[in-house]
């Protein structure tokens, strides 16, 4: 069984001025340009997969894309996932060479660490620079909906009142 969602990263934004049409369609442009294969999993749900050979991991983006009061949230994870023959590979190097496989797992996670970043920047920017009528005014963190705390970008649960985040 493969090992997924190692190293996610996820980021959410409230993009004001938008339909969760034109940013779907946006978002599945950019994604698709970038070499993911994508399926939408309802109207304004994507799942995409990209091999990255070089790393020897395949990148899995889930995105959501909801209303939020009069704007548009779009909450975007970007992880990898490591299939069984990248697995057993590294587990064999690991118990031959385990000082090698240490220092090849630290430079693969740097570069994908990087690599996922420069991804998620250049995502943010195509759908804030595409033209047409996406033109965010203002961009702002999520807050809880019952208290109004901030939300980190990977709350499950609002740390102050203890609210599951939707």
């Amino acid at each position: 069984m493969p090992l997924q969602h190692l190293f996610t990263k996820r980021e959410q934004r409230i993009i004001a001025n938008a339909t969760k049409e034109d940013l779907v369609q946006r978002s599945a442009a950019y994604w698709g340009q970038k070499g993911y294969r994508i399926n939408f999993y309802g109207p304004y749900q994507m799942h995409g997969e990209h091999v990255e050979s070089r790393l020897g991991l395949r990148q899995v983006i889930d995105l959501n894309i909801a209303d939020f009061n009069q704007n548009v949230a779009v909450d975007l994870s970007l992880s990898a996932t490591l299939g069984d023959t990248e697995a057993v590979v590294g587990a064999v190097g690991l118990l031959l060479i385990p000082l090698a496989a240490v220092v090849v797992g630290g430079i693969s996670y740097i570069d994908y660490d990087q690599s996922a970043t420069a991804s998620i920047a250049g995502y943010w920017s195509s759908i804030f620079n595409m033209g047409g009528p996406v033109q965010p005014q203002q961009v702002v963190p999520l807050k809880c909906r019952s208290c109004g705390t901030p939300l980190e970008p990977d709350s499950k649960f609002c740390k102050n009142c203890g609210t599951k985040v939707d």
